[in-house]
């Protein structure tokens, strides 16, 4: 007989990481995740901050890809995952959550448009059909952010000037 109340004959287990980092495949970006903690017994999982950092300056990290593409800051703190499946994602490789609740952060996004455009088309690059290709699937019912900063900037090919919103 199986009780689904149990995991790996525990009615209870915690997980924690304080910290987690690496580089992203082409090198660009450093990742950093802190204060990962995991209560079995009330399915919460809790992420305290959350970082993507460009591994290069703005003029470095377009000479590096040689042409326009955007360059993320992404620092997301609070976060808090509702009602995840640890089953599912030990057992089958999925993460299935109700919720995830972001309680603060900021994104900066910067794009120098003097650089040439890629050859290659976009399609299948957008935030979106990223999540699409990630190759553990994901269900999440319900995302919340709150408290959080978006920024774009991009730099001019014909002023030469800055420009955000």
């Amino acid at each position: 007989m199986i009780d689904p109340s149990r995991y790996l004959y525990a009615r209870n287990y915690e997980i924690g990481m304080k910290d987690y980092s690496g580089n992203t495949p082409d090198s660009l970006y450093r990742i950093n995740i802190n204060g990962i903690r995991y209560d079995a017994a009330m399915h919460p999982l809790h992420i305290e901050q959350v970082t993507l950092i460009p591994r290069y300056d703005s003029n470095v990290f377009q000479q590096k890809t040689g042409v326009q593409q955007d360059r993320y800051e992404v620092l997301l703190t609070g976060i808090h995952v509702g009602r995840l499946h640890p089953q599912l994602l030990l057992q089958e490789q999925q993460i299935w959550a109700k919720h995830i609740d972001i309680s603060g952060g900021n994104m900066h996004i910067y794009r120098d448009r003097q650089q040439p455009m890629p050859s290659r088309n976009k399609l299948g690059k957008y935030p979106r059909e990223l999540l699409q290709r990630f190759r553990i699937p994901l269900y999440v019912d319900t995302l919340t952010a709150d408290n959080m900063q978006l920024s774009y900037t991009e730099l001019s090919r014909e002023t030469h000037q800055m420009g955000s919103i």
